[in-house]
């Protein structure tokens, strides 16, 4: 499973198990037994120095925890704690206008901060002072070695823990080929379960060799509109998805269809809908990079990406996040070595389209009709910002 599920997974897992500790306390209580703090409160996430305030309380277990040259780095939201104990206890260090997705510890004093959206900064510990920071070629050290193998996968999980993956692999075939054999489905929701399904399909390990020294060098090359090349043939879809749906007159919203089914629209909002392909057109630059940049809306135990490995098994992950609008759906995010950022290539949503089988759930990602219906539904909640158009 993707690394971010299972870093949630555990902390969910934590919290359920404070709040077993405490019904069961209450429990114990009714029966007339008697409890201290430090009795009732006996795990190894507790503090016990009771200058600690209720905010200090809150902080006893961060969101997300990262652990690297012998430092251990906390975050919750847009707070950031240390621990001098190996995560034992926590402190808070400073509190951004930004949510910390991932940290990057770089050294005894310099730490790299993604938001998730598509900035990086760097944080000095000593001086507490956060500046934007890019990366230049962050993909480089990869091609030391050729690609030996190409995955795609989606994974679909549970909020108290396992779930499913679906995947496709291809292995290096000679010196210019990349090959498939089998769909693999694996479930580990009550039993590990395995399902192989024939698959055989071929790619070009030179293409994506390029693709990917082109994504290292335009690493911060945002699209343009015109980037999105929608045909006449995807409008013409798009309008047929509503249309088919405004016969039923007697419901207040409705859903487009299993392929679209991120989306419900009022049909209150029809008109704005049928005429969005054309305002589109006529979008300045500057209104559709705000439209972009804008955060995660929940979170998501479900993921759609790519990992491809070369033959020093380091590996590059880049995945679609279904948090984010689905206007965004064509953004990938990539993380290598602790490096994360953001990439836009159109060149590799293609490629990866054709190689993910028309079986998988999410290749509805590569479909312009519903990246368009995406962006027209984030459009219009960012002009009213107040009023929510998707589930």
């Amino acid at each position: 499973m993707a690394s971010d599920l299972c870093v949630r997974i555990k902390r969910m897992n934590k919290y359920i198990t404070i709040i077993l500790l405490v019904i069961l306390s209450f429990l114990v209580g009714c029966q007339n037994t008697q409890f201290d703090d430090d009795e009732l409160f006996d795990s190894d996430n507790t503090f016990e120095d009771e200058s600690l305030d209720d905010e200090d309380l809150d902080i006893c277990y961060p969101d997300l925890i990262y652990e690297e040259k012998g430092k251990a780095i906390g975050s919750t939201a847009g707070t950031l704690y240390l621990s001098k104990d190996k995560g034992e206890t926590w402190y808070k260090e400073n509190t951004f206008d930004l949510n910390i997705e991932r940290v990057n510890i770089i050294d005894d004093n310099n730490i790299i901060i993604w938001d998730r959206v598509k900035n990086n900064f760097l944080y000095n510990l000593k001086t507490r002072k956060l500046t934007p920071y890019t990366y230049k070629k962050p993909l480089e050290t990869f091609f030391y070695y050729p690609i030996k193998s190409f995955k795609v996968y989606k994974t679909r999980g549970y909020c108290l823990g396992g779930g499913n993956e679906t995947s496709v692999t291809y292995s290096k075939k000679g010196k210019k080929i990349l090959s498939s054999k089998w769909i693999v489905h694996e479930d580990s929701w009550e039993e590990q379960e395995r399902e192989d399904v024939a698959f055989m399909n071929n790619c070009s390990l030179l293409e994506l060799t390029n693709i990917l020294k082109e994504i290292n060098l335009k690493l911060y090359e945002c699209p343009q509109i015109n980037d999105l090349k929608i045909s006449k043939s995807d409008i013409n879809r798009y309008q047929s998805k509503i249309n088919i749906r405004t016969e039923k007159k007697d419901e207040d919203s409705f859903d487009i269809d299993k392929d679209f089914n991120y989306f419900t629209i009022d049909k209150k909002d029809l008109s704005f809908y049928k005429n969005f392909p054309a305002m589109l057109n006529k979008t300045n630059q500057e209104t559709f990079n705000q439209l972009l940049n804008r955060g995660p809306e929940y979170l998501s135990y479900n993921s759609f990406g790519i990992e491809i490995t070369n033959e020093n098994n380091d590996k590059i992950t880049m995945r679609k996040d279904l948090a984010r609008s689905p206007a965004c759906f064509f953004i990938w995010y990539v993380k290598y070595k602790e490096k994360n950022f953001n990439c836009y290539n159109e060149k590799l949503s293609k490629f990866v389209d054709s190689c993910t089988p028309g079986s998988f759930e999410y290749k509805v990602l590569f479909n312009k009709s519903f990246l368009l219906m995406g962006i027209a539904r984030e459009f219009k909640e960012m002009k009213n910002p107040n009023k929510k158009n998707a589930e």
